[in-house]
């Protein structure tokens, strides 16, 4: 299995099938903290191969650079059925009101079945 997409973004939709992702971001920048955002999502797709069909759980978690996971892991589905024939499983998650309270590099990273596929930076950082 490979995680073709993963990205924070300001807006994603998933309608027949494909996965549609707006405003891609890494980095914002803010006049002071905390910094409440109040809107993003975090989207992505995950390929698998022929003989990887079956059941997954898929979360989500972050951490900042103390390796802390200051909000829980976000759960997206615990039992995600992949379809032989179409096999990937495309996601999105809104994210509202996450507080942030320090600046630095957050980690976001994609489980399935408890392993780390791939791992995106925020960073928080001053407006200068």
């Amino acid at each position: 299995m490979e995680a073709e997409i993963f990205a924070i973004c300001d807006y994603s939709k998933i309608q027949d099938d494909k996965l549609n992702i707006f405003g891609v971001f890494d980095s914002l920048r803010v006049k002071e903290l905390p910094l409440v955002h109040l809107i993003f999502f975090i989207a992505g797709r995950v390929r698998f191969e022929d003989g990887e069909m079956g059941k997954y759980s898929v979360r989500i978690a972050i951490t900042n650079s103390s390796g802390e996971e200051p909000f829980e892991p976000l759960i997206l589905e615990t039992n995600a059925r992949i379809n032989i024939g179409f096999p990937v499983y495309n996601f999105c998650k809104i994210l509202t009101n996450i507080r942030f309270n320090k600046y630095g590099r957050y980690s976001i990273t994609l489980h399935v079945n408890e392993k780390p596929l791939k791992s995106i930076p925020l960073i928080i950082s001053p407006l200068m």
